[in-house]
C-alpha cells in the first residue's frame, strides 16, 4: 500500500475534527497534533501509538480513539482499491477499480486524490459489456458496502434500519430511559448498551435526533392569533383591510412586556376581536381553551419554558385528563408541577 496516499486520506479526514497532521517522521509513522501539541502517530500498518503524558484530557483521549477508528477504516479502502483489477465495461471512463460482484451487481472505487475517494454501485446491462444504475457514495465506503450487500441480495434488506428508522429507536430507548418509571439497574443498562451501539453504527441518525431536539425548544410555546371580526351562529366573520387582508394581530409567548403592550393596544384599537391559540412547541397543551388575559397566558408560557422534559409529560398527562378551560386554570396547574421544584431550587441557591 503506499504509504504517502494512506496518510494524506487519513490527514483529510481528520481535518474537520482540528485534528492537524504533522508529516512522516524517520520511523515511517505519521504524527498528529491537537491545539498545537503532540496527540498520536500512525504506522503504516495502521497501527495507533500514543505517549499517555500527551492524552491529558478526556477530549484528546477521545480524539485519540478516533484517529485509530479512521486510519484502520481508512486503510481498509486505499489498499482495496489499490490492490483492486480495474472496472471493464462499456462508456465507463477510466479509474474505477472492481472492488466486489454479485448476482450482476458490482462494487467499485475511485481514487479522487485530495478529494478523497468515490464508490459506487452499479447492475450490469443484459450483456455484462456495461453497467448502469449507479448508486454514488463519495467518501462513503460503508455506505456503498451497505448498498451492494443489500442490491445484490446478500443482506435482507428487511433486516436493516435506515436512518431514519434509528433515529426512531433511539428517540423511544432515550424517552423510555428518562420517562419509564422503577426501572431495574440491568434494564437501564441494556438500554444504554443499546444506545451507545446506535451512536457507534449510525451517528447521522442520532445527530438528527438532538438536532430536531433542540430545534423543538427555540419554537415559541403558544402562537396567538388576535383576528378582527365576530361570531355569528359559531362562524367568525373576519374583517379585512382595503388590500383585502384579514386584519389580525400575531403573537408568540412567551413575550416580552413590549410586545404583550402591542397586542393589547390591537384590541383596543378594535372593538371586536377573537383570539386563536395555537400549541407550537408541545401540540397537545390546549385543546379549545379560551383566553382572556394575554399576561396570565404569558406566564405560564414562561413556567412551560423553563420545564425538563418529565415535567412536560406529567404536564401533558394531566392535561388529557382534566383539560384546562382557561389560562387561569393553566397557571395553576403549571404552578403545581413546577412550583414545587423550582421551590427547591431557590432554597438550594440561598
Amino acid at each position: 500500500m503506499n504509504s504517502n496516499r494512506y496518510f494524506q486520506e487519513i490527514s483529510r479526514r481528520l481535518m474537520q475534527f482540528n485534528i492537524s497532521a504533522e508529516g512522516i517522521k524517520e520511523n515511517g509513522a505519521f504524527y498528529f497534533s491537537f491545539d498545537g501539541a503532540p496527540l498520536c502517530h500512525v504506522a503504516p500498518d495502521g497501527a495507533n501509538y500514543h505517549y499517555s503524558e500527551h492524552l491529558d484530557t478526556e477530549e484528546k483521549k477521545g480524539l485519540c480513539s478516533l484517529v485509530t477508528e479512521i486510519s484502520e477504516e481508512t486503510r481498509i479502502y486505499v489498499q482495496a482499491v489499490e490492490n483492486a483489477s480495474p472496472l471493464k465495461a462499456a462508456d465507463l471512463r477510466d479509474g474505477y477499480k472492481l472492488l466486489s460482484e454479485h448476482e450482476n451487481i458490482v462494487l467499485a472505487g475511485t481514487d479522487l486524490g485530495e478529494h478523497g475517494y468515490q464508490f459506487v454501485t452499479w447492475r450490469y446491462t443484459y450483456d455484462r459489456e456495461g453497467v448502469t444504475l449507479g448508486h454514488y457514495y463519495h467518501n462513503d465506503y460503508s455506505g456503498a458496502k451497505e448498498d451492494f450487500a443489500v442490491r445484490s441480495g446478500l443482506i435482507n434488506k428487511h433486516k436493516l434500519f435506515d436512518n431514519e428508522e434509528l433515529k426512531e429507536v433511539y428517540r423511544a430507548l432515550d424517552q423510555s430511559q428518562k420517562y419509564i418509571p422503577y426501572l431495574t439497574f440491568d434494564q437501564e443498562q441494556k438500554i444504554l448498551e443499546l444506545k451507545k451501539k446506535i451512536e457507534h453504527v449510525s451517528p447521522k441518525a442520532v445527530e438528527a435526533y438532538k438536532t430536531e431536539q433542540e430545534t423543538q425548544m427555540e419554537k415559541p410555546i403558544f402562537h396567538i392569533q388576535i383576528v378582527v371580526g365576530d361570531l355569528e351562529e359559531d362562524l367568525l366573520r373576519v374583517k379585512k383591510d382595503t388590500d383585502g387582508a384579514v386584519l389580525m394581530h400575531e403573537l408568540k409567548l412567551p413575550a416580552t412586556a413590549s410586545e404583550l403592550q402591542e397586542a393589547y393596544n390591537f384590541q383596543t384599537k378594535n372593538e371586536t376581536f377573537y383570539q386563536i391559540v395555537k400549541c407550537i412547541r408541545y401540540l397537545d397543551l390546549v385543546g379549545d381553551m379560551s383566553v382572556i388575559d394575554l399576561d396570565c397566558l404569558n406566564e405560564a408560557a414562561k413556567i412551560i419554558d423553563q420545564m425538563d422534559e418529565l415535567q412536560i409529560s406529567e404536564l401533558q398527562l394531566s392535561m388529557r385528563g382534566n383539560p384546562p378551560e382557561d389560562e387561569v386554570q393553566l397557571k395553576e396547574l403549571c404552578d403545581n408541577i413546577h412550583g414545587p421544584l423550582r421551590f427547591i431550587q431557590n432554597h438550594l441557591n440561598m
